[in-house]
């Protein structure tokens, strides 16, 4: 369980990393390493069935996000096979749509 003090550090380092204004990465290694594996398990299920404003605009977030706790992609290069597999099984992509994702991130097989 987290203390008052603590919870307070990590509301105030969230803040910063949802704010425009500033563009560092305000967690250190081993907490950014969780966010980024907790943003790549999240699901996002669309209320609307529309146009996909509503996915586009989260997509849109978490690439920012993204971009500020890992700015030169380090933790996307270490993909292996089965994550890569996991996090594109819900789409339908083509084979070789697959096979040029695969190659350009990297994916350890």
């Amino acid at each position: 369980m987290l203390d008052h003090k603590k919870k307070e550090a990590i509301h105030d380092q969230l803040k910063r990393l949802f704010d425009h204004s500033i563009t560092n990465n305000p967690f250190n290694d081993k907490d950014t390493h969780h966010l980024i594996g907790l943003i790549s398990e999240c699901r996002i299920l669309d209320p609307a069935c529309g146009s996909g404003a509503f996915p586009m605009g989260i997509l849109n977030r978490m690439v920012n996000l993204l971009s500020r706790l890992d700015p030169n992609n380090r933790n996307l290069y270490r993909l292996t096979a089965a994550e890569y597999d996991l996090i594109l099984s819900d789409l339908k992509l083509s084979d070789t749509f697959r096979e040029s994702c695969r190659a350009a991130f990297h994916v350890e097989k």
